[in-house]
């Protein structure tokens, strides 16, 4: 049978959405899909160590054994030999992927079922569903506040501390006004470590302290054994924010974090736009905004014409 083989890399998140996306064009192009799955600074963990969801799984040295007249080797944009007679079509990525000329925002849409089908691992359920029976509300708003090394540059660079803070809460004070009665579930990595980004030098912004004293009991956090990315731990707690999220009525997430993307999966599902699910704060891009702007680019890509124009003369 034809073989698919991925190697997703950099976080949980990005890993994931290439994962969902490969399962999607496996099943498309019947073929079977295996798993390059290499713990990383970003995401220090298996995948056994997440799901119990049985994957095939292949070392990253045996793709040395396969001579290069038998395995393609192709990026996000490349999927059109998938559905050739390729025995072996391997990618390496962390983006979406989707069939030739498909919109990476399109194809999102459609992994909510992939998603939803996933099973984490016992103790990762057991600690999702206790928070949800003892300290979730009826109505729940998930906040989703992307630090870390993701801070913006202009913030690393003039040490402007706390004005993303002020957006959140400017966005949060607003639905509170519509749903007085919802409680906020805060998912955050502020302080986790970044020494290994030697660029720039970063301190942590007391998010958790002050949305604390802003909302007081209105606020729930799940508590993290550690941030650090490259330890198992970390990524299994952060694991359980992604799921806690996604039990939440609407999120407001960090501009440009796929986690942030992420968090409304389970929503997704019934209410089939992200815009009824998510709205994106501190950044200039709004996921909600992409489609139609797609959408306005494809009709001029498909109403250029070649034809000839006249030089403009020039006095």
């Amino acid at each position: 049978m034809r073989q698919f083989i991925i190697e997703p890399y950099a976080g949980l998140a990005n890993r994931l959405r290439v994962l969902l996306s490969a399962q999607r064009l496996a099943e498309m192009t019947n073929r079977a899909l295996a798993v390059v799955w290499l713990p990383h600074k970003g995401c220090g963990c298996q995948y056994s160590d997440l799901f119990e969801n049985e994957i095939q799984q292949v070392d990253s040295g045996d793709l040395s054994d396969v001579s290069s007249s038998e395995i393609v080797r192709i990026s996000k944009n490349d999927t059109h030999h998938l559905f050739s007679e390729a025995p072996v079509v391997y990618c390496r990525s962390c983006h979406i992927l989707g069939k030739p000329g498909e919109f990476p925002y399109g194809v999102f849409t459609k992994l909510a079922p992939y998603f939803n089908r996933l099973k984490p691992i016992r103790w990762i359920q057991e600690a999702v569903d206790a928070c949800v029976a003892n300290r979730f509300r009826s109505h729940m708003l998930g906040v989703h506040v992307r630090r870390g090394d993701r801070v913006d540059k202009k913030i690393r660079e003039q040490g402007l501390i706390g004005t993303v803070s002020d957006l959140f809460f400017k966005e949060v004070d607003r639905y509170l006004r519509d749903w007085p009665e919802a409680a906020i579930f805060l998912a955050t990595d502020d302080g986790a470590p970044t020494e290994r980004f030697e660029k720039y030098t970063y301190r942590p912004e007391g998010l958790v302290r002050e949305f604390t004293e802003r909302y007081g009991t209105k606020l729930v956090i799940y508590k993290k054994r550690t941030l650090d990315r490259a330890d198992v731990t970390g990524v299994q707690d952060a694991l359980i924010d992604l799921l806690l999220l996604n039990n939440t009525n609407f999120v407001f997430g960090s501009a440009g974090s796929s986690f942030s993307q992420f968090a409304i999966m389970r929503n997704l599902e019934s209410r089939k736009t992200m815009r009824r699910c998510l709205r994106m704060v501190g950044g200039r891009i709004n996921i909600p905004r992409i489609r139609p702007l797609a959408a306005r680019m494809a009709a001029r890509i498909r109403n250029f014409s070649l034809r000839w124009r006249p030089r403009r003369t020039w006095r």
